[in-house]
């Protein structure tokens, strides 16, 4: 760990790192709450341009025949925890929205959890196709059609940016289990602590809880096979660009620079 609070984690020879944005990560407070007001300041240009795009929807008549859907891959820590970043399966970081609207789309609330990959399943049948193979979602109308189901299992699992462990979660109920390969796992009540401030995986009292949730993951996934085949395809990526000193000098080109640095 440096001093400016970033935890830094290496993992086996192959060099993997894991870092963790700390509130040490800024120099004051100013520039803490700057970072702050630039979040919720893109959601509020995100929210102007879907209210645009669903304005020029009303405008030309084609809402008569679109649906829909407001999501995101992820969420964001934005301070919560003194983190700054997502990369982890804490509510504020793994919960997204998910907003749908059109067409035979009751207003109201649906109280059976859902994932991205439901999303998958209404947009095949959104457009009446066929998809070959069997997949675990649901169209987002059937399950909102039925009587709620509060126990269904929502799946997530994190291999990203050479994490130095695979993380996977698994949500039913009131309990959210998180399972990280080689550490020890994490259960939170989230009807008790919605803020998920008390691991309660060690406690004997919830040992058969954590138990049940362990299982039911393990039934989705291999959780040790699937973080070695993650750090093998990691390696094997690393080696494509010459090794790792060559890979760390690559910075973040997915992202997009300042409009200084943009010709």
């Amino acid at each position: 760990s440096d001093p400016r609070g970033i935890l830094v984690r290496r993992h086996g020879s192959g060099g993997y790192f894991s870092y963790t944005y700390t509130e040490g990560k800024f120099r004051d407070e100013a520039e803490r709450l700057a970072a702050m007001s630039s979040y919720f300041g893109l959601c509020s240009f995100l929210d102007h341009n879907v209210g645009r795009v669903l304005k020029a929807l009303a405008d030309t008549g084609a809402m008569r025949t679109t649906t829909v859907v407001y999501t995101s891959d992820h969420g964001d820590n934005a301070g919560a925890r003194g983190l700054w970043g997502k990369s982890n399966m804490y509510e504020e970081s793994a919960a997204v929205p998910m907003i749908m609207a059109g067409a035979g789309v009751e207003p109201g609330a649906c109280e059976t959890p859902v994932s991205l990959v439901d999303l998958s399943e209404t947009v095949i049948e959104h457009f009446g196709a066929r998809l070959a193979g069997e997949r675990p979602g649901r169209s987002l109308r059937a399950v909102a059609s039925e009587a709620a189901d509060s126990e269904r299992a929502v799946f997530s699992e994190y291999h990203a940016a050479g994490a130095v462990s695979g993380a996977f979660m698994l949500r039913t109920g009131r309990w959210k289990y998180i399972y990280y390969v080689g550490f020890e796992p994490e259960l939170f009540d989230l009807d008790a602590d919605p803020e998920e401030t008390t691991n309660l995986a060690a406690v004997p009292e919830y040992a058969v809880v954590v138990a049940s949730l362990d299982a039911r993951l393990r039934a989705i996934c291999d959780p040790e096979a699937a973080d070695a085949r993650a750090h093998a395809d990691q390696a094997a990526m690393i080696e494509a660009y010459g090794g790792r000193e060559a890979a760390l000098k690559l910075g973040a080109p997915g992202a997009t620079p300042p409009p200084e640095l943009q010709t």
